[in-house]
């Protein structure tokens, strides 16, 4: 008798139950169906360190697309539609739009990371990202990374914005420019990542062969660092001699030092 009787309580309480959610269901549904758009609340992250999307870049960005929310109910919204206007943009890595409770439409922006700059004799003058997408230089706000000087060969116009190969090219004939670009990139970023040497090194030049030339901070000497594959055994061969020869010979010394052959370190006064 008592088990029935816990059965039937059991039942009982699961049909309320299931009664209440039906009817909050209806009502939150009518109450979501009448909200309508109160604002925009807009996040941009990194917002402190990188500039190039900010919350008055965003609401531009929905002005020139013909996106209006504010004041339209919240259930004919196209947020999709949001997150594809706004992610459309080069500086935009991603993007996430939601509405909240109180009517209003977040919009979350990540920005792209610049990793350096490509300023060539000809003309071109670029921001590389470190996802891999080239991106216009804007006149606006600048980032302090590597400038890559001269006039390297790349594997695109002077025109080009947008995302490069996600793979390392194969050293054909053709695709020398891409494996020259990928191995500029996997250079800068072992720069950035090293104490001394990211420190030490101002600028980057190019050559039009591929070879590139390291303008340090202390020194009146060139690095020619030769093509960037084996960086690493170079640039340690040469801290080698700066830490046992230079400090004899003088900073001041040489005004070129040649890293690119195996085991060498050739000075030219």
């Amino acid at each position: 008798m008592g088990r029935k009787l816990n059965f039937f309580l059991n039942l009982s309480v699961w049909a309320a139950l299931a009664a209440y959610l039906v009817v909050a269901t209806r009502y939150c549904s009518r109450q979501e169906e009448g909200l309508r758009c109160t604002g925009l609340d807009i996040t941009v992250k990194d917002s402190a360190q990188l500039g190039f999307i900010t919350p008055y870049v965003v609401r531009n960005i929905l002005v020139s697309e013909n996106i209006a929310l504010t004041g339209r109910p919240l259930d004919s919204l196209n947020l999709l539609a949001v997150e594809r206007a706004v992610g459309s943009r080069g500086y935009v890595k991603g993007v996430r739009a939601y509405a909240s409770m109180d009517g209003k439409v977040n919009i979350e922006v990540e920005q792209r990371r610049p990793l350096l700059r490509i300023r060539t004799e000809s003309g071109y003058d670029a921001y590389v990202s470190e996802d891999g997408y080239v991106l216009p230089v804007q006149t606006y706000f600048f980032v302090d990374v590597p400038v890559v000087t001269g006039e390297p060969p790349l594997p695109f116009g002077r025109d080009f914005v947008g995302r490069l190969p996600d793979s390392a090219p194969s050293e054909k004939k053709e695709e020398k420019s891409e494996l020259f670009l990928y191995n500029l990139i996997n250079f800068v970023k072992f720069l950035r990542e090293d104490p001394f040497w990211n420190l030490e090194v101002v600028q980057i030049n190019a050559l039009r062969n591929g070879e590139l030339e390291l303008i340090p901070r202390v020194g009146n000497h060139v690095i020619l660092l030769g093509e960037a594959e084996g960086y690493r055994e170079k640039l340690s061969k040469l801290l080698r001699f700066y830490r046992r020869g230079l400090p004899y010979e003088g900073w001041n010394r040489y005004r070129y030092m040649n890293v690119k052959y195996k085991d060498q370190v050739v000075c030219i006064k």
